[in-house]
């Protein structure tokens, strides 16, 4: 799937505008609930699917952890950790991931490691403002 420069900004600055009215119903829009942050947690050990654009069409991951980062009364931080069992690879980027219990959201992911069994770890970032 290619895209224009255009495009993707043009996109980009919709999905941040979007973000900014209502940032914690970004996360579990599909699902027709908010989904709090927190709710990650109980999803540990869990599999999720990952939509790819390549002939993979889709891999799964687990969610290895959720880190609780200091908050502020302005924002709401934490991280997950992924790890695809098998070792298959993602490149840094936005990918749509689907659980059964959150249903579907774009999070944008970072390859971070591989351990001693051919495990890859990747890794999610959340800074979500909080409302007033």
């Amino acid at each position: 799937m290619k895209f224009t420069r255009k495009e993707f900004l043009s996109g980009l600055a919709l999905g941040m505008a979007g973000a900014a009215l209502h940032p914690m119903s970004a996360l579990g829009a599909a699902a027709g609930n908010p989904l709090e942050p927190p709710q990650f947690k109980a999803l540990a050990g869990k599999t999720f699917r990952v939509s790819t654009a390549d002939s993979r069409g889709s891999i799964d991951v687990v969610l290895d952890a959720y880190n609780e980062l200091p908050a502020s009364a302005q924002a709401h931080q934490f991280s997950l950790t992924f790890v695809a069992p098998g070792g298959e690879t993602l490149k840094e980027g936005t990918y749509f991931v689907e659980q059964d219990q959150m249903g579907r959201l774009p999070i944008f992911v970072v390859p971070t490691r591989r351990d001693g069994q051919g495990r890859a770890f990747y890794r999610a970032d959340f800074n979500l403002l909080t409302k007033k």
